[in-house]
């Protein structure tokens, strides 16, 4: 489907997206209304339903309301921050897919966003079709958790009996390289941080520093012939399913 040219808050663009077989419905929570009316514009093109709420209350009541399957959540609201709503979100619900939309920048913010249970965290300006990427994988990510099992070429995961085949055969991987294949496996395509491998893998309260990331990675590279898992120059790696 061929969006229409947007000129909102500096994007100018002419995209071309497939629409999306399934139709989740995604709620936006965004205060500024041509900022939300950006946002669905690209969701709706892409095929998802969406719902709107312009702040933190009407966030909680649609969350209650409709059956959601993912939230787009900026911080900065007029009556509650979006941090509470993200709190409130994993009371009830922890394993809805919530990706934080915010002018804030700061590490310390993004950081804070992750421990409260935030899959993804976009800072503004951002790019309209990265925004979409990241849902789709966000969404996929909980369709396989749900299957129990991740499928790739020559590579089968099966989260419910934490077993791993590679080539028909299982291989043995020590709990932490199982929960980084888990991790790239769950967020296939996706250039990965290291920062955001330690804080998902490690936990934010380990103190291990970034060579401890890249030699665990080496052992399970081995482990799977050095396919799968990509360096990424000054950004960190990528899971490529070949």
């Amino acid at each position: 489907m061929i969006a229409p040219r947007l000129k909102v808050r500096g994007y100018s663009q002419l995209i071309e997206l497939p629409l999306n077989t399934g139709m989740e419905k995604i709620l936006i929570v965004e205060d500024d209304q041509r900022m939300r009316n950006l946002v669905a514009l690209y969701l709706k093109n892409a095929g998802w339903q969406v719902v709107e709420a312009g702040d933190a209350s009407e966030a909680i009541e649609r969350f209650y309301e409709d059956e959601l399957d993912l939230v787009i959540l900026d911080i900065m609201l007029p009556d509650k921050d979006g941090w509470s709503v993200c709190r409130a979100i994993r009371k009830t619900h922890p394993t809805l897919p919530i990706v934080m939309l915010t002018a804030r920048k700061t590490e310390d913010d993004e950081l804070f966003g992750f421990e409260l249970g935030a899959d993804e965290y976009i800072t503004k300006p951002f790019n309209p079709n990265i925004l979409v990427a990241r849902v789709k994988v966000a969404l996929k990510r909980v369709e396989r958790e749900e299957s129990g099992t991740l499928l790739f070429p020559d590579l089968a995961i099966n989260s419910t009996m934490h077993k791993v085949c590679y080539k028909n055969r299982e291989i043995d991987l020590s709990p932490r390289e199982y929960k980084l294949l888990l991790y790239f496996a769950g967020n296939a395509g996706i250039a990965l941080h290291r920062d955001q491998i330690l804080d998902h893998v490690w936990g934010l309260n380990c103190f291990v520093n970034d060579r401890v990331v890249d030699t665990t990675i080496k052992r399970l590279r081995k482990k799977l012939d050095n396919r799968y898992i990509k360096t990424v120059r000054a950004v960190g790696y990528r899971f490529e399913s070949d």
